[in-house]
């Protein structure tokens, strides 16, 4: 297999497939450098009846991997273009686990639908944002570490349901301590309290 670089003249669809895992679209690429073969892609866009290909763009100059296979119908050779192949890089991804606020947002977006759900259902006086805020100091206070937070964060959601399965008068009994309380049992009763 073969890398070069080119300008991509033509993209022009030549056929389709229906294989094991789907669709697949074949075109037909010309290049400025005189390479002509094929591409495929499950990936088209139809526009009013006319398939185009997104793997490429044409007019732009771009890298690409010729590999020479045969037609098993009638044996001649053809060229078959892919993109690149990028090289396996493990710290390309390890941003995530260094981000110091990756739980805290968690815990926010957590919290604010939960608080969302509940705003709807419960006249506590209180804002989606404010509420939200209770939430996320109550899942802080629980979170020793990512396995609590994520434990806290179960029981908040859960206890979320068990508020929206009651009937609008039991749900009027309860307040902000109340629904925390509920949510504390469910906390407790995944550590085994």
């Amino acid at each position: 297999m073969e890398t070069k670089k080119a300008k991509l003249e033509k993209a022009e669809f030549g056929r389709e497939w229906t294989g094991p895992k789907g669709q697949i679209y074949y075109f037909n690429l010309t290049w400025d450098n005189g390479d002509f073969g094929e591409m495929s892609t499950n990936r088209i866009k139809d526009k009013n009846g006319e398939k185009t290909q997104t793997k490429f763009t044409v007019g732009a100059e771009q890298e690409y991997t010729v590999q020479m296979k045969t037609n098993k119908k009638t044996g001649s050779e053809y060229m078959f273009f892919d993109k690149p192949k990028q090289p396996y890089n493990p710290g390309a991804y390890a941003g995530k686990k260094n981000d110091p606020d990756r739980e805290g947002r968690i815990a926010r977006s957590v919290g604010l639908q939960a608080a969302i759900h509940l705003v709807k259902k419960c006249d506590w006086g209180l804002s989606s944002i404010a509420l939200s805020k209770k939430f996320v100091e109550w899942i802080e206070i629980k979170a020793q570490d990512e396995a609590r937070s994520i434990s806290a964060q179960a029981a908040l959601n859960r206890a979320v349901l068990t508020i929206q399965e009651l009937s609008e008068a039991e749900r009027k009994e309860y307040n902000i301590e109340g629904f925390l309380k509920i949510a504390d049992r469910y906390y407790d009763y995944i550590y085994g309290k």
